[in-house]
């Protein structure tokens, strides 16, 4: 890595990772999220534009189901 990028070690704070477990596993944690959301994007343009898998699509269920929740019934007469 000193051939590519001097002084990397020195560039960021190691300390406070190593030795806080909790902002370790936060940091962690963080990372993980990102790279499975990164991953979850590229499957899903690959199941829509090469695939042409339908896909269940969470968030327009969910806004069906709000509004049918928060919404007044209608009253046939």
């Amino acid at each position: 890595m000193d051939r590519v990028y001097p002084g990397w070690d020195e560039a960021a704070d190691w300390s406070l990772l190593l030795e806080r477990e909790s902002f370790f596993y936060l940091v962690l944690s963080a990372v993980a999220a990102i790279f499975f959301l990164l991953v979850r994007a590229i499957l899903a343009w690959y199941a829509d534009r090469l695939l042409r898998i339908p896909r269940f699509h969470l968030r327009e269920h969910a806004t069906r189901a709000g509004a049918a929740f928060f919404s007044a019934p209608e009253i046939k007469q």
